[in-house]
């Protein structure tokens, strides 16, 4: 007679046959290449997904070498590897097999273990990956190669560009001292031309450091509240001078019953003078404007809407929709005759974006064209804003007489720097590099210090963190051709107050000095 315990034994070896024979089941008919392989390549397993996709047969499996399948030049550093496994160690690599090269191949390789003991054996899964057909990419390693290589080249023409700005710097600072000391006509014939050639490179250059920004994802907003009326202000000022020998009329509206916004009125001036330049741009006469006024979004969220318009050329309606694409303008011939990177829009999208807000375009061509942005309105407590006097109504006795300390070691920025100190009569010492006796710094008891960031010795984020530690609390404003977020966050992380960039607009140079002299 069987026993209770012998008839549950048999029962438990059927219910395990059952189990292993359908795990079996499942390895053998799953839908991906599944296999076991030893240190030299050759197949103990494989199911038959991986039978179809080698193209052997049956028993045939065990005497085929994965390696005889393989392209030699994806493959070579696979053989070292595998001769020695590491535990939960994982081998990715991608391959192209011979016979069937339109696809990219992606393989992973677990090693065998008993305990601590590597077993010399690997479980292995082939699968094909998508979209990876040979014309776009030979391999992904070869893409990884690219996309470094790419980053190279980006990151040394952020660096160059950073180093061109330097000297423009020194021609548009010189320029400007030079045209307020010569009558009129001498102005308009000889410094204008290079007024207008150095700001176009300016802006080229600015442009490309921009979009760098844009796709390293270095750009951020620096947001506080400011005043919508003075920004809307200081660009028509701006562009009044810009358009003071075309016929074209600057019309600037604001509706918008709030002046003040919590929001990166830098980064919205760079978005609307975008804009208008290309009103400008394409407006030989007529007008061009710049409409401020409430709206609300599909949420009943409140917006600022700006519409920027002109009565220029306008844009064909099938070029509208790649306006706002990189290196891209409407018109070849249009480009060739105008100007520009092909950035400028693509900038303004992103930089729209970053705000939360959305631009769109209206246009008809021979009458045209609307750019309508929308930025959410926020605010923050209710505070004062600090309204800095209006560029041409800036009082610069309010800084004579004031001890203002220098660092500089470049020779035309000192001389510019110099000639600029002195045209505001201000009291003024300039050190070219990190070394210097800070008790006398101490003494002279300086109302505000300008800090180029690479001097020799210490440079001025070091030279910052040494006043900050030294209990010298004098405001310390950048200067620096550098314009990345992380370098602005840096430069306040060192205790510096305010950050300059090169080229320096005098006005602004001035607005920053005025308002760390009083804060």
């Amino acid at each position: 007679m069987i026993s209770a315990q012998h008839k549950h034994d048999s029962l438990n070896k059927k219910f395990l046959t059952s189990k292993v024979n359908k795990d079996i089941n499942l390895i053998q008919n799953a839908p991906i290449s599944l296999f076991q392989m030893g240190i030299n390549g050759y197949f103990n397993h494989a199911n038959q997904e991986t039978k179809d996709l080698l193209k052997v047969d049956g028993y045939d499996v065990y005497r085929t070498n994965i390696f005889d399948f393989l392209d030699p030049k994806s493959t070579k550093d696979l053989k070292q590897k595998i001769q020695c496994g590491k535990k939960k160690e994982k081998l990715i690599f991608e391959f192209i097999l011979k016979e069937n090269n339109d696809f990219n191949y992606q393989v992973v390789l677990t090693p065998e273990f008993n305990g601590n003991e590597f077993l010399g054996t690997w479980y292995g899964a082939i699968s094909i990956l998508p979209f990876m057909d040979k014309k776009k990419f030979h391999s992904l390693k070869e893409l990884e190669t690219l996309k470094k290589s790419h980053e190279h080249i980006k990151n040394q023409l952020a660096h160059l560009c950073h180093e061109v700005r330097i000297p423009i710097n020194t021609i548009m600072g010189m320029s400007y001292l030079l045209a307020a000391n010569i009558d009129e006509s001498t102005k308009q014939k000889y410094l204008e031309p290079l007024f207008t050639s150095a700001d176009y490179l300016e802006k080229l250059v600015s442009a490309v450091l921009d979009f760098s920004k844009m796709e390293g994802g270095h750009m951020d907003l620096h947001e506080e509240n400011y005043s919508l009326n003075q920004v809307l202000n200081e660009i028509q000022d701006a562009f009044k001078i810009l358009l003071k020998n075309k016929p074209v009329e600057l019309l600037v509206e604001n509706t918008f019953q709030k002046d003040e916004i919590f929001g990166d009125a830098l980064r919205l001036k760079q978005i609307l003078s975008n804009l208008l330049n290309n009103a400008c741009k394409f407006t030989t006469h007529g007008k061009v404007g710049i409409r401020a006024l409430p709206h609300q979004d599909e949420n009943s969220q409140p917006m600022v809407r700006f519409e920027v318009w002109d009565t220029g050329i306008g844009i064909p309606e099938h070029k509208l929709n790649s306006v706002f694409e990189e290196y891209k303008q409407a018109d070849t011939q249009i480009a060739a005759k105008y100007g520009g990177t092909g950035l400028g829009l693509s900038i303004v999208q992103q930089l729209v974006q970053l705000h939360g807000g959305a631009i769109n375009i209206k246009s008809k061509e021979g009458e045209g064209t609307i750019f309508i942005v929308d930025i959410p309105y926020k605010t923050q407590a209710p505070r004062t804003v600090q309204v800095l006097p209006k560029e041409n109504t800036l009082n610069r006795h309010s800084i004579k007489g004031k001890k203002i300390l220098v660092f500089e070691d470049d020779l035309m920025g000192k001389k510019l720097i110099q000639n600029i100190l002195k045209r505001w009569e201000c009291k003024f010492e300039i050190l070219q590099n990190g070394f210097f006796d800070i008790k006398k710094i101490e003494e002279e008891a300086y109302d505000l210090i300008l800090m180029d960031i690479n001097l020799p010795g210490k440079n001025g984020y070091e030279i910052t963190e040494q006043f900050r530690a030294q209990g010298i609390n004098t405001p310390v404003i950048a200067l620096t051709g550098s314009s990345f977020a992380h370098e602005k966050e840096r430069a306040f992380n060192a205790g510096m107050n305010d950050f300059v960039s090169k080229p320096i607009s005098f006005s602004d140079l001035e607005k920053v000095v005025t308002k760390w002299i009083y804060t």
